[in-house]
C-alpha cells in the first residue's frame, strides 16, 4: 500500500556486506510502490530457450545481471528477462525495453514490448495486443483474469550494432 517508491537488491543473501555488494554490482531497481519482482539479464552466448527454462545459473554465467556493463562485439545482443506480479496488485500486462542511444548529437530512444500477459504482439504495430484488463471505478478494483502472474521473455535486439553506446532498461507494465 505504499505509494512512494521502492528499491530492490538483489543478493544472495539478506546481510549488510551482501546488501553492500549488490549495490556494488548495480544489481538494483526501483519500483513505483507494488513489490514486482525482476530479473534483467544481458549476453551474446545466452541460451534461446532461457525464457522457458529460467536458468538463472546460465544467465550469470553467460550473461550480464541488471546494472552491469557489458563490452560490445560483434553478434547478436540479446536480453533475458523475467518478472513477477505482487501477490497484493494486479496482473502483469506487459514487458518493454526501452532502448536509448546517441545519433548525430541527438538522444534517441525506442520501445519494444517483449511480452505479453494474455495477449500476442501485433506484427505489423510490434506492440501488445489490448489483453481486455478493467478497472472497476467504484472501488478501483481489477479484473484478475486479465494479465499474467509472470512473463518472462528472451529478446533480441534487431538493431544491434557493437559500434553504438547504448543503454538498456526494462519496463514492466502492470493492468
Amino acid at each position: 500500500t505504499n505509494p512512494g517508491g521502492l528499491a530492490a537488491v538483489w543478493a544472495p543473501e539478506n546481510t549488510r556486506d551482501a546488501l553492500f555488494d549488490a549495490m556494488m554490482r548495480k544489481e538494483v531497481y526501483a519500483t513505483s510502490g507494488t513489490r514486482i519482482k525482476l530479473r534483467v539479464f544481458a549476453g551474446f552466448e545466452l541460451p534461446e530457450d532461457i525464457a522457458t527454462t529460467g536458468d538463472l545459473a546460465a544467465a550469470y554465467a553467460l550473461g550480464i545481471p541488471m546494472g552491469g556493463r557489458l563490452a560490445a562485439r560483434a553478434g547478436n545482443l540479446g536480453l533475458f528477462v523475467w518478472a513477477l506480479q505482487d501477490p497484493d496488485n494486479a496482473p502483469l500486462a506487459k514487458l518493454q525495453v526501452v532502448k536509448g542511444w546517441i545519433e548525430n548529437g541527438e538522444r534517441q530512444e525506442r520501445v519494444y514490448d517483449i511480452a505479453c500477459g494474455r495477449s500476442l504482439i501485433d506484427p505489423a504495430t510490434g506492440r501488445c495486443q489490448d489483453n481486455g484488463a478493467t478497472v472497476n471505478l467504484d472501488d478501483c478494483s481489477w479484473d484478475s483474469a486479465a494479465g499474467s502472474p509472470e512473463l518472462k521473455a528472451r529478446w533480441t535486439d534487431p538493431d544491434y550494432a557493437p559500434d553504438e553506446d547504448a543503454f538498456y532498461y526494462v519496463r514492466v507494465v502492470q493492468n
